[in-house]
């Protein structure tokens, strides 16, 4: 299993990561829990690779 940038059950600011979800060919998906708001979210963390490509910036855009 290749490493993942986030554990289950870290905390960042006012979230939670629950799950790794995957991983394509722009980064990682996770499912988090917005703690204040007892929300649920999809967070895609783009790779370094991606961010620096501006082709993969304006997909990302498109696809948001």
């Amino acid at each position: 299993m290749m490493n993942r940038r986030f554990q289950t059950n870290e905390k960042m600011g006012d979230y939670r990561i629950l799950e790794f979800i995957g991983r394509g060919g722009m980064g990682e998906v996770y499912l988090f829990q917005h703690e204040k708001l007892n929300r649920p979210v999809a967070v895609k963390i783009l790779s370094e690779a991606v961010v620096r490509d501006e082709t993969y910036k304006t997909r990302f855009l498109n696809e948001a």
